[in-house]
């Protein structure tokens, strides 16, 4: 029963009784409440008069303070004065509800678990993409699916070990690691394919193996977007981390697109990323790095085609091929590379693959150039590239199934070793074409350059346009046709017959416009006339401008200037064998030797121009015929002399000493087979060497001495010998044995 007191008072209104009744005073009589006047009250209902007033036994006395328990479960009377309140909060514990005892929690972490009070039910909804994890230390990231369940990325890498035998392919899910060697290889011939995005990790000194035994395999490396990478396992790797890749006999065509291989080349390996070993490998679009020695090796005839490749900052060569490997595809196929920043060569290579080298890739950076080795037997043109070629050996140009022809572009850079035309012994040409222009000269630095050839009509010309070429041994012709224009010729060391252009042969050999200078030795060797025009030419700064047979001088023009040697002089090496002419070129003629003119069995006149000087060395001089021993006896040997001077241009015949002498040198000798011959206005002086009697020998008839000066002979200066020599008009003197003799 709940105790209800309700109190009556002067100017109170009673505005109802029972719980939900407020009392207000109001002392000022207007029924307006106050809070110190509120108390609450319970009001019977009708029916129910008399129920829940206060008894004396039910409450406690209100005349005083006090707090008045109505018995009411929550319902408190407080009086303190004239005022009181009741205090209706329920004080006991409720009873707990069924989510406050109730645990939703189904312990499973891709659920978001609810209670509901109303339905006193646990609600458990799956939380698609929320973290987790699944307990899985191969995996990362690890989010709840929507069936529910928790996942994550794989991240353990996948171990690879031993041979594979059948197809197999490797995808850019998981990471791969060698943890020992891969052989591909069995008898269903297997192939192993990595796909783009793919990453091969291969622990110390392990490598692929691919038909490098006794089956086939092959490897198709397909990076096309994202690229695969093939890498050292090593957290801090070094160059010759692992092994690389190689590649033997038993490789059915392997591809390598968009792979980088790095840090590999273990020196048990030979040091290489990528070895060939008689395969046939095609690389693209790929980039091959940090070995440990070379980049790529080929060996055994294999077949390498490259394009779009970086092979770059390797501690060898980029590319080194041996014992018959080669370059494939259609010339040019070596396109659109990059091969820099290598310890050693670019690339070293045979003369065959330098057809196939393109100037769309780079080879400059790195430790050598272009390293060319063995003979080109096939026709190609050595394109100008950012990269010098460096001769390896001596390479000869030798037809040997067909004609082969070696075009250089202009601009091209050569070093080192030589470049033979050999053409002794095929059936077909040779030809060496250096097409340089004014702009971009053809530059041979330190390149021996030779011309054998036969001297086959259809053999075409060997041609050097606009070329430098300086610090070898110059240019050697034996025979064939050969054209020198515009060319500069210097600072070489002549050992080959003394001189930077030797002609050793009978040689349809042209020279103009070029500069011949600054060579030890002489700057031309001519032991054949030249049958082309050697014109406009600026032979200087040599030991001699040239060393020629007595042949040759007819050759050479006035055009060209053989001044500014260290002597300017032109060797006389050896009599004429054919009517021929020393013309008026500015410098001195010097006979080294007794020089004879004589050919069976055609007569041969030597004829000098007007002004000309010919000095001689210590015994030497020249004779006019002579006999030649032969197994059936002697045959005559016709020579004469024509020096026909001018008073303006007189012809001089001198010692070369510069302190002559009396007999530094034999003097003119005309033998008993001497043709006619004639002298006028021409000076002979310090003739008469023993066995010479005179600085003019006459053996035969038909000589003619006009005009002429003959002094400081050691002899007579006319000994007619057998003979009578027409003399007219002559000066003599300081003669020691007389003028005439008889």
């Amino acid at each position: 029963m709940r105790l209800v007191s309700c109190f009556a008072a002067p100017a109170v209104l009673l505005a109802a009784c029972g719980p939900d009744v407020t009392l207000a005073t109001d002392p000022s009589g207007s029924g307006s409440t106050t809070a110190s006047d509120t108390a609450s009250a319970d009001t019977d209902s009708p029916g129910n008069e008399g129920v829940g007033e206060t008894t004396p036994s039910d409450a406690t006395d209100t005349t005083g303070p006090g707090v008045l328990d109505t018995g009411e479960s929550g319902v408190t009377v407080t009086t303190s004065g004239d005022t009181t309140s009741i205090d209706t909060s329920d004080t006991t514990t409720a009873p707990p509800t069924y989510c406050e005892v109730t645990d939703c929690d189904d312990a499973d972490p891709c659920t978001a678990d609810t209670c509901h009070e109303s339905t006193e039910t646990c609600e458990h909804t799956i939380a698609a993409g929320m973290s987790c994890d699944d307990a899985d230390e191969c995996t990362s990231a690890d989010v709840c699916l929507p069936d529910g369940t928790c996942a994550g990325e794989a991240s353990c890498p996948i171990e690879h070990c031993g041979v594979i035998d059948e197809d197999e392919t490797w995808g850019p899910e998981l990471v791969h690691l060698l943890t020992c060697s891969v052989t591909v290889e069995g008898p269903s011939e297997p192939v192993l394919t990595i796909l783009d995005g793919t990453t091969v990790l291969v622990e110390p000194a392990f490598g692929f193996l691919v038909g490098t035994g006794s089956m086939p395999g092959r490897l198709d490396v397909q990076g096309g977007v994202e690229g695969v990478m093939i890498t050292s396992a090593s957290p801090a790797p070094l160059p010759g981390d692992w092994w690389g890749g190689r590649f033997g006999s038993g490789d059915t065509g392997s591809t390598l697109m968009g792979v980088t291989i790095e840090y590999a080349g273990t020196a048990s390996s030979e040091g290489v990323a990528v070895r060939l070993s008689g395969a046939e490998v095609a690389i693209t679009d790929s980039v091959i790095r940090d070995s440990g020695n070379h980049g790529i090796f080929a060996i055994s005839d294999a077949v390498l085609e490259m394009s779009g490749t970086a092979v770059v900052d390797n501690a060898g060569d980029g590319i080194r091929f041996e014992s018959g490997a080669h370059l494939g595809g259609v010339s040019p196929s070596f396109v659109n590379n990059v091969v820099t920043g290598n310890g050693g060569a670019a690339l070293r290579v045979f003369a065959n693959d330098v057809g196939h080298l393109d100037a769309s890739s780079s080879y400059a950076g790195n430790g050598e150039a272009i390293e060319v080795s063995r003979r080109p037997t096939v026709s190609a043109t050595w394109r100008h590239l950012d990269a010098d070629y460096e001769l390896f050996g001596n390479l000869r140009i030798e037809s040997i199934e067909e004609d082969v022809t070696i075009e250089i572009e202009a601009g091209t850079r050569i070093s080192g070793g030589g470049l033979f035309i050999d053409g002794f012994f095929s059936d077909g040409f040779e030809q060496l074409l250096v097409m340089g222009t004014a702009e971009e000269p053809v530059h041979f630095d330190g390149v021996n350059l030779t011309t054998f050839a036969d001297d086959n009509s259809d053999n075409p010309p060997s041609e050097f346009n606009h070329a430098i070429i300086e610090n070898g041994n110059g240019i050697q012709v034996y025979g064939g046709v050969t054209r020198i224009r515009d060319c500069e010729i210097r600072n070489n060391d002549v050992a080959v017959n003394g001189a930077a252009v030797s002609v050793n042969s009978y040689t349809d050999v042209q020279i103009t416009n070029t500069v011949i200078e600054d060579n030890e030795g002489a700057g031309l060797f001519l032991y054949w006339p030249l049958t082309a025009p050697f014109t406009n030419n600026t032979v200087t700064g040599n030991t001699i401008p040239a060393r020629v047979a007595g042949v040759v001088p007819e050759s050479l023009d006035l055009s060209s200037s053989f001044t500014g040697n260290g002597e300017d002089v032109i060797e006389i090496l050896s009599g004429a064998w054919a009517s021929t002419t020393w013309p008026l070129l500015g410098v001195p003629y010097r006979v080294q030797g007794l020089a004879t003119s004589w050919s069976p069995p055609l007569p041969v006149t030597l004829t000098i121009d007007p002004g000309v000087t010919v000095l001689f060395a210590e015994g030497a001089g020249l004779e006019f015929g002579g006999l030649l021993s032969t197994p059936n006896g002697t045959l005559p040997q016709l020579g004469g002399l024509q020096a026909i001077g001018t008073p303006t241009q007189p012809i001089t015949f001198r010692s070369a000493s510069p302190t002559p002498a009396p007999g530094d040198w034999q003097g003119l000798i005309f033998t008993p087979e001497a043709l006619p011959s004639a002298m006028q206005y021409v000076s002979i002086q310090h003739a008469g060497d023993a066995p010479s009697a005179g600085a003019v020998v006459v053996q035969a008839d038909g000589v003619t001495v006009s005009d002429c000066t003959i002094s400081d002979t050691d002899g007579w200066a006319i000994y007619n010998d057998g003979a009578t020599a027409t003399l007219s008009g002559n000066t003599y003197f300081a003669n020691s044995d007389g003028d005439v003799f008889p």
